[in-house]
């Protein structure tokens, strides 16, 4: 009995989710792994945030918000601040690119450049806020002039890679 088109199509789109899963877990190890990527002046790139961007806005919503959400939680499985902060705001940069992707904009790397700042800025200014900001601290200025923003600047020159890989990634196992 010949394979059918649903069958044949399941299968292309499980091996594309597969591919991208373990996109996943390798932007995490570079991120979190020391010495692994580099930190120039001591500055993280958060390379989860373009990534599962990119994937909302080529896996539209129901997926871009689960691997954010795997992403997320693998952030804060490891993090000794947050509890759910990443998988929270990751959830949410996965669906809201994939709904904004599917109703209002283009699919393109200009708009996940916009998307990806813009982000970018709210997802480190509100950790800043919650989890650093405090009226009485001398650094807190410091820190968030010195390293977050410096952060958002660095991970923006890596927004094109992540979209480029996602693109390949889908153009690879596109269903005909």
């Amino acid at each position: 009995m010949p394979e059918s088109s649903f069958y044949t199509e399941n299968k292309i789109n499980r091996s594309r989710r597969a591919v991208i899963a373990a996109a996943v877990l390798l932007t995490f190890l570079l991120e979190n792994t020391q010495g692994l990527f580099p930190r120039p002046w001591g500055i993280p790139a958060m390379l989860s945030v373009p990534l599962v961007i990119s994937i909302g806005m080529f896996e539209r919503e129901t997926y871009g918000m689960l691997f954010g959400l795997m992403s997320g939680a693998l952030l804060d499985a490891f993090s000794s601040q947050s509890v759910c902060y990443h998988s929270i705001m990751l959830t949410l940069a996965g669906f809201v690119s994939g709904v904004l992707v599917t109703r209002l904009l283009r699919n393109n790397l200009k708009t996940c450049i916009l998307m990806c700042t813009v982000f970018l800025f709210i997802y480190n200014s509100l950790y800043y806020l919650i989890f650093y900001y405090k009226a009485s601290a001398e650094a807190a200025d410091y820190v968030y002039v010195g390293i977050y923003l410096p952060s958002m600047i660095y991970t923006s020159f890596f927004i094109p890679v992540f979209y480029w890989i996602m693109r390949a990634v889908v153009k690879k196992f596109r269903t005909e």
